[in-house]
């Protein structure tokens, strides 16, 4: 009885652990969902029309010079987490206010205001990449799936409030108003996590293997071995062997670096893709609604494909169905970049339109879930917290230059008139 009331305690211990991670994970791209949400607003209401969209993209991703200055300052400096995190926090909530009261003020014929607190917005989710990650991942993988699931919440939160927005005819102002409660309530989730003291993971390799892998367990003591005769003789033990889950030939070099490449590719075609299917739909009647319904979906799924990876019966290990995910999501690029292109000179009719979204919405679902997968991978292939957090910080910078240069591309083909 004892044994069950202790086992239901370090549950409700972890669970509540998983809850303040996953909550602090909502400030990172919060604000970047919702402006996206509220796209189809700002091309109705803003100077700039249908090309706000690739705007604002671009100047998301030109935020991702600050990851990279981070990263070489915490080489020399050692930046406490708690600082960084809770700067982020303050600041997001601060933007979310500002975006409320600014987003419709026009200045010399354009949108300054919202393309300023676009770009904090985007400083604070590039940043959080390699700042959130590494965090967690100096507790656990558990929690490290945790912030990743939040980071994924983001897209999810941002998509119900538009829905909730649409039902009750919220203005913009409002619906970024709602978006800073969330804010406040992720900032308290950090605070949360410093007033519960979370023990980092040990600096000893042979504490930190995943039970899971372990193949031959032995006890750190010397071992009595009976000999036939009746003696015994003391004997080394053997250390613990982790079982390569990445194949015979693997080093943990050649994963990471699998990794950091898969994680630039996918973020790649993501980034690609969100600039440019605002142009598949320009032509239609009810473009912004199709847009609005085609973004919330692919969010909602994303999230979920997200929260697939934090059940162990999901979780796999293997870099070869890690590759086969990437492949998946580069036919479906494929096939929504096409549909876009040709959307945007009116060559497929308005009935055919289900296909882009269709496609987008799978291939954002595959995309939320290999995403988390990534970092949940180099978690479990690193032993000492030290190259775990150096693994996720890598991870992320390659995130963020997928993205920038996905960006770039398609404001590239919007510029040159590939798509209008």
């Amino acid at each position: 009885m004892e044994q069950r009331e202790k086992s239901l305690k370090t549950g409700l211990v972890n669970l509540g652990g998983f809850m303040l991670f996953c909550g602090v994970g909502l400030s990172s791209w919060l604000l970047v969902n919702a402006i996206f949400i509220e796209v189809p607003y700002f091309i109705d209401t803003l100077p700039e029309g249908e090309a706000i969209a690739s705007i604002l993209s671009l100047l998301i991703q030109l935020c991702n010079i600050f990851p990279v200055i981070y990263v070489v300052l915490y080489s020399y400096c050692h930046i406490p987490h708690r600082v960084s995190i809770f700067a982020l926090s303050a600041c997001a909530i601060a933007t979310s206010i500002f975006l409320a009261t600014t987003w419709d003020i026009i200045i010399v014929d354009h949108s300054l205001c919202l393309f300023l607190f676009t770009y904090v917005s985007g400083v604070i989710g590039c940043m959080s990449v390699v700042i959130y990650y590494p965090f967690a991942s100096r507790f656990s993988p558990f929690l490290t799936s945790a912030v990743s699931l939040g980071m994924g919440f983001t897209g999810l939160i941002a998509s119900l409030l538009g829905i909730l927005q649409q039902q009750f005819d919220i203005s913009v102002s409002g619906y970024f108003g709602l978006n800073t409660l969330i804010l406040v309530c992720s900032c308290a989730c950090f605070i949360g996590t410093l007033w519960k003291g979370f023990k980092p993971l040990s600096t000893d390799p042979i504490i930190n293997v995943d039970p899971e892998d372990v193949v031959v367990t032995l006890s750190q003591k010397t071992l009595s071995q009976t000999l036939p005769s009746g003696e015994t003789q003391q004997t080394q033990p053997e250390p613990p062997r982790v079982s390569n889950s990445y194949g015979h030939c693997l080093t943990v070099n050649y994963t990471s670096w699998i990794l950091i490449l898969n994680q630039f590719s996918i973020c790649f075609m993501y980034y690609f893709l969100l600039g440019l299917i605002p142009y598949s739909v320009a032509y239609l009647s009810d473009g912004g609604s199709v847009l609005s319904r085609m973004y919330i979906g692919g969010m909602i799924l994303g999230s979920v494909g997200r929260f697939l990876c934090t059940w162990k019966i999901f979780r796999f290990k293997s870099l070869l169905l890690l590759l086969g995910f990437s492949v998946a999501q580069f036919i479906l690029s494929l096939v929504v970049g096409f549909q876009c292109f040709s959307a945007s000179k009116q060559w497929i009719p308005e009935e055919w339109i289900w296909v882009i979204v269709f496609c987008y919405v799978i291939f954002s679902a595959l995309n939320g879930y290999e995403d988390t997968l990534i970092y949940q991978i180099a978690a479990v292939s690193q032993q000492l917290p030290s190259d775990i957090e150096r693994i996720t910080r890598f991870i992320g910078l390659s995130n963020q230059a997928g993205s920038f240069t996905g960006s770039i591309l398609t404001f590239i083909l919007v510029i040159i008139g590939v798509v209008e």
